[in-house]
């Protein structure tokens, strides 16, 4: 399933009850420029992001990472 919220889209490939509540893969889709989503803290999942081209960044905490093809950003639960 696919969807477009603002300039965020989110493409399901795995979603987390295919896994028993493990884990649930999303791509993001984003327009240059655009907002992936506000600041927010997952409180019960860590977070990975998979730069497959341009460059995206993150805050995770006190510090701005940026990551371009082929970083994997780490984004703890609970930051």
């Amino acid at each position: 399933m696919t969807l477009q919220l603002g300039a965020l889209g989110v493409r399901f490939m795995l979603g987390s009850h295919q896994t028993g509540g493990g884990f649930s893969l999303v791509e993001h889709p984003l327009a240059p420029r655009g907002l992936g989503a506000p600041m927010h803290v997952h409180a019960n999942e860590d977070e990975y992001s998979y730069v497959l081209e341009g460059e995206v960044g993150a805050q995770i905490g006190d510090e701005v990472v940026v990551g371009r093809p082929g970083d994997l950003i780490s984004k703890p639960r609970g930051i």
